[in-house]
């Protein structure tokens, strides 16, 4: 039997690459070898200026927790800590000054 350690740390801020090519941020509030449950999913969304957050679902809460199955996540990496002040501005309304 393989034992797989997880490396998704609770709280972590993490990109999740879908089969569709959308790439979902959000914070992690668990993970197990069949899904990634996250907290305050934004999608990055190509804009005239840059890229951009938009929310997951448009009539979906995003105060409660997404489930995504593990079979449709292609990647999972870490938020650039650099564009960390613009997803906490998209998922609180805080303005970070830099």
């Amino acid at each position: 039997m393989l034992i797989q350690k997880n490396p998704l740390t609770i709280g972590e801020k993490v990109i999740l690459r879908l089969l569709t090519g959308e790439e979902v941020i959000g914070i992690v509030e668990s993970s197990t070898a069949d899904e990634v449950v996250l907290t305050k999913p934004f999608r990055l969304q190509a804009m005239q200026g840059g890229p951009g957050l938009m929310p997951f679902s448009l009539i979906g809460s995003q105060d409660h927790p997404f489930h995504f199955q593990m079979k449709q996540i292609v990647a999972i990496y870490n938020l650039d800590s650099a564009f960390e002040p613009d997803y906490i501005q998209a998922s609180t309304g805080i303005s970070i000054v830099r």
